[in-house]
């Protein structure tokens, strides 16, 4: 089981998940492991999505690359989704 945290702190875990970086209010809320799986998935998304977008800009891809964004793309909202569920998680927990 995670640490307990006080209403505030959850509350600004959430706004951190949605604002600035997935996984980072996690880790601020108390739920270390996930919060690190959603950091480094998450950059793993971007990457997937800004090096073929970034390399379509300079030369013509195949549909391959074109792939790998739209998976990037996908993979950085579900980590997105998951992060606010995270964040919503902590707050009912705080609230007990």
């Amino acid at each position: 089981m995670e640490k307990q945290v006080g209403l505030t702190r959850a509350i600004i875990a959430l706004i951190l998940n949605i604002v600035l970086w997935p996984g980072l209010g996690s880790v601020v809320g108390g739920r270390i492991k996930v919060g690190i799986i959603q950091m480094v998935t998450y950059i793993i998304a971007v990457f997937m999505f800004a090096i073929p977008i970034t390399v379509s800009a300079i030369v013509d891809i195949s549909t391959v690359y074109s792939i790998v964004a739209i998976v990037g793309v996908v993979a950085m909202i579900t980590i997105f989704i998951w992060g606010i569920i995270t964040g919503v998680k902590i707050i009912k927990e705080s609230k007990q």
